[in-house]
C-alpha cells in the first residue's frame, strides 16, 4: 500500500487508470476513468470514478487519506457519499471553486478522511503558500570603451638664469664660470641673453589594467503575498 503523497512520478499516476475503487468499508464503488494532479506537487489529488449499474455515472473522489494498492484504491468515504458528490465538467481541470464545493460535500458527510478514525471526527485542512524561485533574464551587459577628459596636475622643477656680477682679476676669468660652463657673453649691443626652463606637455598611451566582465550572485529578500484557503468546522444539529 502507498499513499498519494508517495506517488512522485507521472508514470505512477497513470497506473491508477482502470483501478477498482473501494469505499471506507471495502465495498466496490467503481473504476477510475480519470486522474487529476495537484498543480503544485504534480501528485494525484482526485480521481473520477465510474459508478452506477451500467457505469454511466461519474463521481469525483479526493485521494487524501486513501490507500493505493496494485489493482485498487481504498478511499475514506462510503459509497453513498461518493455517488452523491456534485458533478464536474467531464475532462475539465478542477477549479478552486469546484474543489471547495466537493470538499464541503465530503466533509459534511461526517466521515473521517483518514481510515480507522471513528465516526464523528473530521480532519481540518488548510492551504499554505509554497514559494519557489525561477531564473529569468533581466538584461544584458557588455564592455565598451569611451573617452573621458580630466585634469591632472604634476609638479616639475624648473630652473632659470639670473644676473650675477662677478669680479675676477685672473687671466682665465673670461674662459669659464664657476660651474664649468662657458661664461655668458654680452652681445655687441651690451645686452646679455638670460635663459629659463618651461614645462612642455605631451601625452602618451600606456596600458594600465586588464578588465573583463563577469557576474556575481547578490542575495536579497522579497516579501510575496498570496491568498490561501482554510477549512473551518461547525457542528450541525438536528433539533427535530
Amino acid at each position: 500500500m502507498v499513499s498519494p503523497e508517495e506517488m512522485v512520478s507521472p508514470d505512477q499516476a497513470r497506473q491508477l487508470f482502470g483501478a477498482e475503487v473501494l469505499d471506507a468499508d471495502g465495498a466496490k464503488v467503481g473504476t477510475v476513468t480519470e486522474v487529476f494532479l495537484d498543480d503544485d506537487t504534480d501528485r494525484p489529488s482526485w480521481v473520477s470514478v465510474r459508478t452506477g449499474w451500467f457505469g454511466t455515472n461519474e463521481s469525483l473522489v479526493p485521494l487524501r487519506g486513501a490507500e493505493i494498492a496494485a489493482d485498487h484504491i481504498r478511499v475514506s468515504y462510503d459509497k453513498a457519499t461518493i455517488r452523491a458528490a456534485p458533478r464536474s465538467d467531464d475532462g475539465e481541470p478542477l477549479s478552486r471553486d469546484d474543489e471547495g464545493t466537493l470538499y464541503r460535500h465530503y466533509d459534511a458527510a461526517g466521515r473521517s478522511e483518514v481510515p480507522g478514525e471513528p465516526d464523528g471526527t473530521m480532519v481540518r485542512s488548510e492551504e499554505r503558500l509554497v514559494v519557489s524561485t525561477e531564473r529569468i533574464p533581466t538584461g544584458r551587459a557588455r564592455l565598451r570603451k569611451f573617452l573621458v577628459t580630466e585634469e591632472q596636475q604634476i609638479t616639475v622643477p624648473l630652473s632659470r638664469e639670473e644676473v650675477r656680477v662677478e669680479y675676477d682679476t685672473g687671466t682665465d676669468a673670461d674662459a669659464t664660470d664657476s660651474n664649468d660652463r662657458p661664461a655668458p657673453t654680452a652681445g655687441s649691443d651690451g645686452w646679455m641673453v638670460l635663459y629659463a626652463q618651461r614645462p612642455v606637455i605631451t601625452t602618451e598611451w600606456v596600458a594600465v589594467e586588464r578588465v573583463r566582465i563577469g557576474t556575481v550572485d547578490v542575495t536579497h529578500e522579497q516579501t510575496v503575498t498570496g491568498e490561501v484557503r482554510g477549512e473551518q468546522l461547525e457542528v450541525l444539529t438536528d433539533d427535530g
